[in-house]
């Protein structure tokens, strides 16, 4: 069983983070305009070149981002999910498949939300989150953080923002499919908070 963190931030530090990669844009785009300045002047031995403070203002940029994103995720609410193997995961895929509407011809096809995942998106994202196996449970998708009970995790997966809900939800679903390759790829989601419950 492989496990997977997704972190969501306080909303305090989505804005100080989202301000930093403002900053970060900007240095970029001032480095562009140096080096177009550059690539167009004729400097003298001895001048400075104008790349060179633009430069460091980039990677200054980039090192306050990164170090204030170590800061927050210490601070964030982490929510940690964990296959439940094929089986199980073969049969809520079974027993969630994607709804059929009428398309414009009048033939039955694949309600349009559902087309790129092969699920019903309504209704699987709940099952796979709330998964718990009846006979060892030990072996469900939420691991962290932990619940009283499925009501408990229920309700708060009902405050969820949509951002939160749908990142978490594709993070199971993927690990589940072993489509995670590169476990640091980047998994922090900046989305807003709807509750204040955690």
């Amino acid at each position: 069983m492989s496990k997977h963190s997704l972190p969501f931030y306080h909303d305090d530090d989505l804005e100080t983070l989202s301000d930093l990669r403002r900053r970060i844009a900007i240095a970029e785009r001032h480095h562009e305009v140096a080096q177009e300045a550059e690539a167009h002047a004729s400097p003298r031995m001895g001048d400075d070149l104008p790349t060179t403070a633009t430069s460091a203002a980039v990677e200054e940029a980039r090192d306050t981002y990164k170090a204030f994103v170590d800061e927050a995720a210490e601070r964030a609410e982490v929510w940690t999910v964990e296959t439940i193997g094929h089986r199980d995961f073969r049969n809520l895929l079974r027993d969630h498949p994607p709804r059929k509407v009428k398309g414009d011809d009048g033939k039955e096809v694949v309600e349009e939300e559902d087309s790129p995942w092969g699920v019903n998106v309504e209704t699987l994202p709940y099952a796979l989150l709330l998964f718990s196996d009846p006979e060892d449970p030990e072996v469900r998708t939420v691991v962290a953080p932990e619940f009283e009970s499925e009501a408990a995790l229920r309700r708060r997966l009902n405050r969820m923002s949509e951002g939160e809900f749908a990142s978490l939800w594709v993070l199971a679903f993927e690990a589940n499919r072993g489509v995670i390759a590169d476990p640091k790829r980047g998994t922090f989601y900046l989305a807003a908070k709807s509750s204040d419950a955690t």
